[in-house]
């Protein structure tokens, strides 16, 4: 067991007076916001998931009347079928909190995971569930050593109480019972979803969404254990020993042709732009090229001659200042 799975431990059942709780929560709020300029400072990320109508939006609408509103982010998205072609995290690269700040994220990575696995014509299979997993993983660890606290709820109902809560909605809103290509009349995929998520949820939060008081005080005391947390609880190891640094490529520093005319040289530009471009569309492939110089070294006419047979929908251009 994890030291942030040991300070979660302790809550259970335990019913706070909601004025000291909401106190306790923005004074750690801004004992968070104090500490951004700090070595020690860090943010936290809440990402939710779970059973639709288990009261993952109730619980964070009364955490946010807890809370001081002005410093939680809270984001909502629909699901991103995961694709080969871009990479799990890229949807929600800028809402990461910036040191200081917590954000809580509705729809995440692993909402992405578990709606692709279930609902795309070609399901993906246990060891590729497992594989994205393990990146998941990895990519939080990163986040970890950047300072990030990543802390994962799960809300879960029951199949039962999940048909109660169905029977009692209001005709006009029973688009519920089919959200996001899931029918949760379905008990075959519910539990395919319970199956699923079992594989990804062993170092999550799970609170039960029967009890509503018992939820919103178990995800609101959760969270107040994450913003106490200090840096070294979270941050992972240093990694040991030295990186290999690899060959340079000898067709990257040795040109057959050091100085070319002007005729040479826009007619081997013009045959080389064409097979980028090429291997781009026919391959499928992805590729960042990262630009670090003096001012007028050519930077900038390099990416001009690279984006010339482009579309402009195949590319985008960053530029990155100084930190």
């Amino acid at each position: 067991m994890t030291k942030q799975q040991l300070h979660h431990e302790h809550i259970k059942n335990e019913i706070l007076d909601e004025n000291q709780l909401s106190l306790e929560l923005i004074e750690a709020q801004y004992q968070l916001r104090e500490g951004r300029c700090s070595t020690q400072g860090k943010s936290l990320l809440i990402l939710v998931s779970g059973i639709e109508l288990a009261g993952k939006g109730e619980a964070v609408q009364q955490f946010r009347e807890w809370v001081d509103p002005r410093h939680l982010i809270v984001k909502a998205d629909i699901p991103h079928p995961i694709t080969p072609h871009r990479s799990f995290w890229e949807p929600y690269a800028r809402f990461i909190p910036a040191q200081g700040q917590m954000t809580i994220l509705f729809g995440n990575w692993y909402s992405d995971l578990l709606t692709t696995a279930m609902h795309v014509s070609e399901p993906i299979n246990e060891a590729q569930f497992k594989n994205y997993i393990e990146k998941m993983h990895a990519f939080e660890r990163d986040l970890a050593a950047n300072h990030v606290h990543v802390i994962k709820v799960w809300f879960d109902l029951s199949w039962k109480a999940l048909q109660k809560r169905l029977d009692k909605l209001d005709p006009s809103v029973q688009k519920w019972q089919q959200l996001h290509g899931l029918d949760w009349r379905s008990h075959k995929q519910y539990n395919t979803l319970q199956k699923l998520r079992q594989h990804c949820t062993h170092d999550w939060i799970v609170i039960h969404g029967e009890d509503a008081e018992k939820r919103d005080q178990q995800f609101a005391q959760h969270v107040l254990t994450a913003l106490r947390q200090p840096l070294a609880d979270i941050v992972p190891p240093p990694i040991t020993g030295r990186w290999k640094k690899s060959k340079i490529p000898d067709h990257l520093i040795d040109f057959d042709h050091l100085h070319l005319d002007k005729t040479t040289y826009k007619a081997e530009l013009k045959q080389l732009t064409k097979k980028v471009a090429q291997a781009l569309r026919q391959d499928k492939r992805r590729i960042l090229i990262v630009f670090e110089g003096m001012d007028a070294a050519g930077k900038g006419g390099s990416i001009k001659r690279i984006i010339k047979k482009l579309d402009p929908r195949e590319y985008e251009i960053h530029t990155i200042g100084a930190p």
